[in-house]
């Protein structure tokens, strides 16, 4: 899999303590997940379907995570 994210933090008030933060994740096969999937008989769009509530877990769990980590640095960052 290869996969392509942009991450995204935006006030939501004036306060300099409030932020949404969104994440967008881009996944696509590679010429070596197409071939392995073929030899398997496992067409693209079952793959992917499959995948999808792994991918939607992991992201439940590691977003949050991931903001509290960077928190400071994201109100750091809206503050100026």
């Amino acid at each position: 899999m290869w996969h392509a994210g942009e991450a995204l933090a935006l006030p939501l008030f004036n306060d300099g303590k409030t932020c949404e933060f969104m994440n967008t994740v881009h996944s696509s096969a590679t010429p070596e997940l197409e071939d392995f999937l073929g030899k398997q008989g496992i067409p693209w769009d079952v793959f992917k379907a499959a995948r999808k509530s792994t991918s939607e877990a992991h992201n439940r769990q590691e977003m949050p995570l991931f903001a509290k980590i960077n928190a400071n640095d994201l109100l750091a960052f809206i503050k100026g």
